[in-house]
C-alpha cells in the first residue's frame, strides 16, 4: 500500500508491505528507534471490507467540491496481482441542516482504476505425476478464470467517481506519523534506567528455613 499527496509538499509519503496475506505490516523507512502503530495498520488488512458507495458524481461536480490540497493518491497491490489506483478528494462539508446542529459527517469522492497481471501457466513441479500435474493445472485454470472475471468485473468501476464515507477511507488516510510510534523496551530488559521505586541494594543476612514436612512441592 503507497499514499501520496501530489499538491502537498507537506505531506510525507508513505509505504506498508507485508509478504503474506495474513502478515502484519512492515512500515518503508521505519527507524530503530519506531515500530508499527498496529492500531492504525491493522484495519488495513481487510481495507476492500469496508467499502461502500453513497452516491455517484459527475468527474467536473467532483472537482468543483474538492480542495486540490486535500487530494490523494493511494496505490494498493494483492498478492493475487491485482493493482489498485485510488485518486481520494474531500468533499467540502455541508453547512448543518439547522443552525446550530452537529455538521454532517465528511465524504470524500472516489475513483479507481484496476489492472492485473496474471500469470497464464502454472509453474511445473519436476517431482509430480502426469495425474498430480492434470489435477493442478485444472486447479489453476479455474481460479485463472475467476481471477479474469473479477477483473472485468471491477474494471467496470473504471471511469466514474463515487461519494463515499469517512469510514470507507479514514483507515487508508493517514498520516506517516500515525503509522509508527517511538519503540517500546520488552517487558525485563534493562534500559539502564532506574525505576522511580528503586530504593538501592540492603544488606542483610537471609531467614533460616524451617524444614517443611511432607511434600515441598505443592
Amino acid at each position: 500500500i503507497m499514499l501520496s499527496a501530489p499538491n502537498d509538499p507537506e505531506f510525507e509519503a508513505w509505504t506498508l508491505t507485508r509478504t503474506a496475506d495474513i502478515g502484519d505490516f512492515t512500515l518503508e523507512g521505519i527507524g530503530p528507534g519506531e515500530e508499527i502503530n498496529t492500531t492504525s495498520t491493522n484495519p488495513l488488512k481487510n481495507y476492500f471490507s469496508y467499502a461502500r458507495c453513497e452516491d455517484v458524481v459527475t468527474a467536473d461536480d467532483a472537482a468543483k467540491d474538492t480542495d486540490p490540497a486535500q487530494a490523494r493518491q493511494a496505490v494498493i497491490t494483492t498478492f493475487d496481482g491485482f493493482t489498485y489506483n485510488l485518486d481520494i478528494g474531500s468533499k467540502t462539508p455541508e453547512a448543518p441542516a439547522t443552525p446550530g446542529a452537529p455538521a454532517p459527517p465528511q465524504n470524500y469522492f472516489l475513483s479507481v482504476k484496476v489492472a492485473a497481471e496474471l500469470a497464464k501457466e502454472r509453474p511445473k513441479v519436476v517431482e509430480e505425476t502426469e495425474e498430480q500435474a492434470k489435477a493442478a493445472d485444472e486447479k489453476f485454470q479455474e481460479k485463472l478464470k475467476t481471477l479474469e472475471e473479477k477483473l472485468a468485473r471491477e474494471q467496470g468501476f473504471q471511469g466514474r467517481t463515487f461519494e463515499v464515507t469517512q469510514w470507507t477511507v479514514n483507515a487508508l488516510l493517514k498520516a506517516r506519523a500515525d503509522l509508527a510510534k517511538p519503540r517500546t523496551a520488552a517487558p525485563g530488559a534493562d534500559t539502564g534506567v532506574p525505576s522511580p521505586n528503586f530504593k538501592g541494594v540492603e544488606g542483610r543476612t537471609p531467614p533460616v528455613p524451617f524444614p517443611l514436612q511432607g511434600n515441598p512441592n505443592p
